[in-house]
């Protein structure tokens, strides 16, 4: 069991909060982008709670609320701790390999579910079995015809 109680869902992008909106906006701007999102196929949230240890939870955030979008040929990813700071990073989906997590040698460690995704960005994307996240998980473990590489 990891150190974080997590839940995901499927959502619409329009369904993000306005915050989340507006720095994805930034980003794409800032980077020059283009309109990326406008042809998304998947848009998942994942909130991760931090779970207590011992008499207390522990330095860092309690909350992490983060949102996966993947696109034909992009995967974007946004993320909001307890600061209310949205960060976003973004990897085309051509220089991006998706590893399971359960697959990694970091599982002996630490028993988590999720993607470990590295390219242009490392991090990692939730995965939590929960039924929103279920249709994005198929593609990252399907891959698109000449997109995204699978360890």
């Amino acid at each position: 069991m990891g150190p974080y109680a997590r839940t995901s869902r499927s959502l619409k992008l329009e369904a993000l909060p306005a915050d989340v909106r507006q720095a994805l906006q930034a980003h794409q701007d800032k980077s020059n982008l283009g309109p990326i999102l406008d042809d998304y196929l998947e848009c998942v949230e994942t909130v991760s709670t931090k779970r207590k240890k011992g008499l207390f939870k522990g330095p860092g955030d309690q909350q992490v609320t983060s949102y996966a979008i993947l696109t034909p040929t992009w995967l974007v990813c946004a993320a909001k701790g307890d600061s209310g700071f949205v960060s976003v990073l973004s990897v085309p989906l051509v220089e991006a390999v998706a590893e399971d997590y359960a697959q990694s040698p970091y599982y002996a460690k630490i028993q988590d579910n999720g993607f470990h995704i590295t390219g242009a960005f490392t991090g990692r994307v939730g995965r939590h079995g929960m039924n929103g996240s279920r249709s994005f998980c198929r593609w990252v473990r399907n891959g698109m015809p000449g997109t995204l590489v699978k360890r």
